[in-house]
């Protein structure tokens, strides 16, 4: 399949609705390919799934301008994925780990990086080891992402006043489940005493 092809276009700057001037993408090569993969990995931390996205998003972008066959090029991304994973430059689990370390110290739940992670297109079967890794690893893991959530949110031993109405603890068990925390940790939290956690 052959994407669509521009030759006017091409080697010609353009300008934009806002008149600024943009410049017309390189034709897609296996070496293009190949630098764009090198230079997003060092700058961030990704998927396999997720740097076919953004490799694929140059190759539409260039062949807005540039005649490519689609079929050859997915081959090229495809090799490129392989070949890093193989070489250990992309992998899974440990983006996967990573992140869920990142989120977990920011307060999200088990079940908000399952989500995030499945978005990535991290496999459920790497996201169910990390997480289990993590817990094994310490067992309050999920405990600690709760009161990081809730001294953000100021609830639980974190609120300003503490002696508070049985609609307020309602309100905020709600507010924990909704973060995707469950029942048994939103009630320890919300009903804990001020010098409980020393969090």
């Amino acid at each position: 399949m052959v994407l669509t092809n521009i030759p006017a276009s091409v080697g010609t700057p353009r300008k934009s609705k806002s008149g600024r001037t943009r410049q017309i993408p390189r034709r897609s090569t296996k070496k293009s390919l190949d630098n764009i993969a090198r230079f997003h990995l060092q700058r961030f931390a990704t998927s396999a799934h997720n740097l076919r996205v953004v490799l694929m998003r140059s190759v539409h972008k260039s062949a807005q301008f540039h005649q490519l066959d689609i079929n050859e090029v997915e081959t090229w991304v495809d090799d490129i994925i392989k070949r890093f994973l193989k070489s250990g430059l992309l992998d899974d689990y440990v983006y996967a780990r990573g992140k869920a370390i990142t989120m977990m110290a920011r307060g999200s739940s088990m079940v908000r990086i399952r989500s995030l992670l499945a978005a990535k297109g991290v496999s459920r079967s790497v996201v169910k080891k990390t997480l289990i890794d993590l817990f094994a690893e310490d067992n309050d893991i999920a405990l600690k992402a709760a009161l990081k959530f809730a001294r953000r949110r100021q609830i639980g031993p974190y609120r300003r006043a503490f002696e508070i109405e049985r609609t307020e603890e309602k309100r905020e068990l709600s507010i924990l489940a909704r973060a995707g925390f469950p029942y048994g940790i939103a009630r320890q939290i919300v009903y804990a005493n001020r010098n409980d956690f020393t969090d």
